[in-house]
């Protein structure tokens, strides 16, 4: 099993040339926030989601979100890109899909 852990770094400055880096964001695994425990549960079962399939490769600030890409170079990655709410106050959070709409032409996994 791939086991991978990214850390997030996000520059937090008080004043202006005093820069420090402080972990943001860690897993051991991305997981998504799908509307209920049976809905990814269906999508681990059917292949639409697996855990160790997704391996982010970038990042990007956009004021309160952190956009995450994820390549779809294994099967079982729900999303190309996904986001989290910087708000929030978990340093494990669970990503969203981004754009929220229904690709389940395309073969994406529908969370909401």
């Amino acid at each position: 099993m791939l086991v991978f852990l990214v850390i997030c770094a996000v520059l937090i400055s008080a004043t202006c040339g005093n820069d420090n880096l402080q972990v943001a964001y860690q897993w051991n695994q991305m997981d998504f926030n799908f509307s209920n425990v049976q809905h990814r549960e269906s999508a681990i079962k059917s292949g639409q989601y697996v855990p160790s399939s997704v391996v982010p490769v970038g990042i990007e600030v956009q004021t309160d979100r952190l956009f995450i890409t994820l390549p779809r170079w294994k099967k079982g990655v729900p999303a190309s890109l996904a986001y989290i709410n910087m708000n929030a106050q978990h340093t494990i959070p669970l990503s969203d899909l981004f754009p929220i709409r229904d690709d389940s032409a395309h073969g994406d996994v529908i969370l909401t």
